[in-house]
């Protein structure tokens, strides 16, 4: 009778869970995420917002460009293709941001994943499905290393955010706003509001997980670069504006060169048209005291010879 009993209540409990799991496995709306032909599940990169200019890049696939959106703005990026679980290093160089300390609207990493379809988000943390945490960056030649997991009030260090103009559930997490770290104990040492001062390059550094594979270490196409507008930063300009500044001083040395040897010719013209000048002069007064002298000697015979007479 005691079996009986027993196994009649495993089977109401088995009844029971198959009730109440089963439903909430229907109702997750998480898919495993798929990787392409080559293994690339999708890319990530950096994205970045400046406020008093608005230029900016606000979406990895999309162009730098100016607050009208009618000028490309010149920059590199350094962007990757995710093959799976493991850390990864983006970068960009190329600007060098005029601005005031309170200026910055968002320096971030994008994940170019659908996260409504791979990871429940709440409050800004992933739950469940695929996820990324920033380790590092090295900004303005200083490294920063950051902190992750849950603040003293739960809040999360790194809060997942949607894009400015993300058009499929794409979440970016930022190192920096208008007013440095985002709070305190986010980064080490702290990160100063006014960090991000030169067009050197800046990298981060970030992991994923949540994919069904690991990084293909190691793969070729891993990086994926992209150059925008000249792509040029300050050095390479200085350098160019240094050759033409060279430039210009060999073609005015030239100039000069030419002007001196133009008036060395000339002075030897003169000198020789003075010379010439001089010649001529001296033969006319040589001729002209010949016949003088002819006229007097012409004169003195004509005397002599009446006397005679």
């Amino acid at each position: 009778m005691f079996f009986k009993r027993s196994l009649t209540a495993i089977g109401a409990a088995a009844i029971l869970a198959a009730t109440t799991v089963m439903p909430c496995m229907a109702d997750s709306k998480l898919e495993v995420p798929k990787a392409d032909e080559n293994g690339v599940y999708c890319q990530a990169g950096i994205v970045f917002q400046i406020r008093d200019q608005w230029d900016h890049r606000n979406e990895i696939k999309l162009e730098p460009l100016n607050e009208k959106e009618d000028t490309v703005v010149d920059m590199s990026f350094k962007d990757v293709n995710i093959t799976g679980n493991g850390e990864y290093t983006v970068e960009m160089s190329g600007y060098m941001p005029d601005f005031d300390e309170y200026t910055v609207g968002f320096l971030a990493v994008e994940l170019d994943i659908d996260f409504s379809k791979y990871s429940n988000l709440e409050d800004g943390k992933v739950t469940e499905g695929v996820s990324f945490e920033i380790l590092k960056a090295n900004i303005d030649g200083t490294e920063y290393t950051f902190t992750t997991g849950l603040d003293e009030e739960g809040e999360p260090y790194q809060p997942f955010e949607n894009g400015e103009k993300f058009e499929n559930n794409q979440q970016i997490i930022k190192i920096k706003n208008g007013w440095g770290a985002l709070h305190d104990g986010f980064s080490n040492p702290e990160m100063p509001p006014e960090v991000w001062k030169t067009a050197d390059p800046l990298t981060i550094t970030f992991k994923v997980s949540g994919f069904p594979t690991d990084k293909i270490e190691g793969y070729a196409d891993e990086v994926v670069e992209r150059v925008y507008g000249k792509g040029t930063n300050v050095e390479a300009e200085d350098e160019s504006s240094a050759e033409e500044v060279s430039s210009a001083a060999d073609e005015s040395s030239a100039a000069e060169s030419k002007a001196d040897s133009s008036k060395a010719e000339a002075s030897s013209v003169s000198d020789s048209s003075s010379k010439s000048d001089s010649s001529d002069s001296s033969n006319t007064g040589l001729i002209i005291g010949i016949a003088c002298a002819a006229v007097v000697v012409i004169a003195i015979i004509a005397v002599v010879i009446k006397k005679k007479s």
